[in-house]
């Protein structure tokens, strides 16, 4: 009988030990590591700074300027930042009236961007009205072509769709930019012309230079009279 005691203890003993050594560790709750410096991660703000912007969220990575209420701070490194590297920048909460010359430079500068950015690419989007767009494409290329010799320009480029025709004009010397210029403003006058001239502008490098003209097609009687009213006031 003690020997039967004996060998239960031993046994109970052996498959104690043989559980303890199979059982899988338990793992420890780790304090989170601190991230490196220049990682992307959340940005802390100061109790100070969420009181005084109650609207200011934390910011990993500077996104579009949507609203004036993005800092100036913040477009300035959007535009330098690199398109491949993330930007970060401490924000700030400043009023329109506090905003700096150079803050104020920075606001229009992207706001224009935006605005150039959207016409581009409602104009894109618009489609070629086939029944118009062809034929006053190419008679603005014979009105230029028949005054201007092909040697006297580099690049010449039509686009007409359904409410405008874009212009674009490259060449070499003063000359033949002051002739592609007289040129262009003669379009609006011509007897086929039924488009309004809406805006324009060029430069120079040089001798080399480049002009861009840009017309609109009124498409009611209302319109006509505005743009062709302003035309003849030219």
């Amino acid at each position: 009988m003690k020997m039967f005691a004996f060998g239960a203890v031993v046994g109970a003993l052996i498959c104690f030990a043989v559980l303890r050594v199979t059982a899988p560790p338990v793992m420890q709750t780790a304090a989170p590591a601190q991230l490196p410096a220049g990682s992307i991660g959340p940005v802390n703000i100061e109790p100070e700074q969420r009181e005084s912007c109650p609207n200011v969220r934390p910011v990993s990575r500077v996104e579009p300027a949507k609203a004036l209420e993005k800092t100036a701070t913040s477009v300035r490194a959007e535009s330098q930042a690199s398109s491949s590297e993330p930007a970060f920048v401490k924000q700030r909460c400043i009023s329109i009236e506090n905003l700096s010359e150079e803050d104020t430079r920075a606001l229009a500068s992207r706001a224009y961007q935006l605005q150039q950015q959207r016409e581009r690419a409602k104009k894109e989007a618009e489609p070629k009205d086939a029944s118009w767009a062809y034929s006053t494409e190419m008679l603005i290329r014979q009105h230029i072509e028949s005054h201007l010799p092909a040697d006297r320009y580099t690049t010449l480029k039509i686009d007409c769709r359904t409410t405008f025709c874009e212009l674009q004009m490259t060449g070499t010397g003063a000359e033949a930019r002051d002739i592609a210029d007289r040129l262009a403003k003669e379009i609006v006058r011509q007897p086929w012309s039924d488009i309004a001239q809406k805006g324009g502008g060029g430069g120079s490098n040089g001798d080399d230079w480049h002009i861009e003209v840009e017309w609109y097609r009124p498409r009611t009687d209302s319109e006509r009279k505005l743009w062709f009213g302003m035309r003849d006031q030219r």
